[in-house]
């Protein structure tokens, strides 16, 4: 085993081979001093290998190589013996520089990090931090173990120096404080003035340096109570977002409510937001929920009220044609609320018997998803009562007492292909994105994402009835495809399908390159 790029044996890396997506080691061995290996005494059988060692990671493969990489499914038969088997990984990158204050001194004690910016499910997401840091009494900061790719970075906070941002104004009509914004390199708060920054394998990227600085900012205080009795709730937490949202940043933050049942929320810009609460009420802990959409222009709030609600059960069953049964182990149904909620979100799984229950669904609008489904099933309709609830289901205050009731069909149409490069050459790497047409856009549960294998070939199954078009994505995660400006650059190198139930289509595709850009 090698290290990529220096081609150095690689020492102490631990070789395993486990049953296809699973992670238990079956067997596993570990590298000598020239990167050597050996795992003896293997069953015939499936297996995957998988090569690992703390600091690297598994390269980027090309379409041409034939060799055995790590995370590779190998068959072994009877008496084989595979050797030679040149395995690599590649080693992580660093990340150095200092944070100044306005004075230019050194300012210790300030967290920097590294994010990614990808798409995640057709959406653009600011990743979790990765190893994040804090500075030293000389301001540096060293971010290490880092993937190679792309990332933005970014001084999170500065908390001694933030300290100041509790000093109001002199103006109490201006209702502003100074407070403290993240800053990205080179030096903004705004994320799409930030630089990205690629890193390469062994790369250390050294001078990235900031300086920090307070700005004038908006604030909201308010407080939490029942929208049934007016009481002040005490027990639960408020989370805030803009909407909509141009970054969706994964893991937001939410705060306590205090135990007056107040709240308040800093380092906020003019915007739209949505502010929401969960809360419950104990010793029972009925969970409770409610939000407000607020804009900020120029001016902090004060006395800002969210009312919350208990949340209800909701009851129901998945039905087949004919009253069949669907066999299937791991059926499960899912709320996603229309609006970006930090809270919102329901699901369960679904008996064997068909049955479901919901619980603590709060008031909201939600899309309605099904996964799970055997291969070729989609869900077709449901309906909350008489109400159609397929686009669609509205939880308000009022008691639901019908149950929910969801129909599938085994009849949902397929696509397959093969997607081809520019060159004339199956695609070993790319991903296949389904996007509906026109107004359906907003409905998350009928997009699809197929990877091709090693020969280019994708398939997609159970897709729903209607106007599509495919994309052949070579890097999905930098298109946010369910951002309507996004996908715009990408429009017509798409290709447009139509689909009745039960259709089966074979549809070629070519590559569609992504580039360097953000998502």
């Amino acid at each position: 085993m090698t290290s990529v790029p220096t081609g150095e044996p690689l020492k102490g890396a631990q070789v395993y081979l486990t049953a296809p997506e699973k992670y238990k080691a079956l067997y596993r061995a570990e590298t000598d001093t020239t990167g050597g290996f050996s795992i003896e005494n293997v069953e015939p059988g499936t297996y995957q290998l998988k090569a690992d060692k703390t600091g690297y990671y598994d390269p980027a493969r090309g379409c041409d190589s034939a060799d055995i990489q790590s995370g590779d499914v190998i068959k072994l038969a009877p008496g084989q013996r595979l050797s030679e088997i040149k395995l690599q990984l590649s080693a992580s990158a660093v990340i150095t520089g200092t944070v100044f204050n306005p004075k230019g001194e050194p300012l210790p004690d300030a967290d920097v990090e590294a994010v990614q910016l990808y798409s995640y499910r057709g959406q653009r997401t600011l990743g979790n931090a990765v190893s994040p840091k804090t500075t030293n009494d000389r301001g540096e900061f060293r971010i290490y173990h880092l993937q190679p790719g792309k990332y933005f970075v970014r001084v999170s906070d500065a908390f001694y120096f933030r300290n100041e941002s509790d000093v109001e104004e002199d103006d109490p009509a201006a209702r502003q404080v100074k407070g403290f914004l993240p800053i990205y390199y080179p030096d903004t708060s705004e994320l799409t003035q930030a630089t990205i920054i690629e890193l390469k394998p062994g790369e250390e990227l050294a001078q990235i340096n900031f300086t920090v600085h307070l700005t004038q900012v908006l604030r909201i205080r308010g407080s939490v109570v029942s929208g049934l009795t007016g009481e002040p709730i005490t027990n639960g937490s408020v989370a805030i977002g803009l909407v909509p949202p141009a970054i969706r940043e994964n893991g937001g933050g939410a705060m306590s409510i205090a135990e007056d049942s107040h709240f308040e929320v800093k380092d906020l810009v003019p915007g739209k937001y949505i502010v929401s609460a969960h809360a419950w009420v104990v010793p029972e802990r009925r969970v409770l929920g409610g939000w407000r959409q607020i804009e900020l222009t120029d001016s902090s709030l004060d006395d800002v009220q969210i009312r919350v609600f208990p949340s209800q059960d909701i009851t129901g069953r998945v039905e087949l044609p004919g009253g069949k049964k669907i066999e299937a182990g791991h059926l499960q149904i899912q709320l996603d609320p229309h609006d970006d909620l930090v809270y919102g979100s329901a699901f369960t799984n679904v008996k064997a018997d068909g049955t479901f229950i919901i619980p603590d669904v709060k008031q909201d609008s939600y899309d309605l998803g099904l996964s799970g489904l055997p291969d070729g099933y989609y869900l077709k309709s449901a309906a909350l009562g008489t109400l159609d609830a397929t686009d669609g289901l509205r939880v308000g205050v009022e008691a639901i007492t019908v149950p929910l009731v969801i129909h599938v069909s085994p009849s949902g149409a397929k696509v397959d292909g093969v997607v081809m490069t520019g060159t004339g050459k199956p695609a070993c790497s790319a991903t296949v994105v389904l996007v509906p047409d026109g107004s359906r856009r907003s409905r998350r549960r009928l997009y699809q994402e197929a990877d091709v294998d090693r020969s280019g070939h994708f398939e997609m199954l159970g897709i729903v009835p209607g106007d599509y078009k495919l994309f052949a994505f070579d890097h999905a995660e930098n298109v946010g495809y369910m951002d309507a400006g996004s996908l715009s650059v990408y429009a017509n190198q798409g290709q447009a399908v139509h689909f009745d139930e039960g259709d089966r289509r074979t549809v070629p595709l070519k590559v569609i390159l992504t580039g360097s850009g953000s998502p």
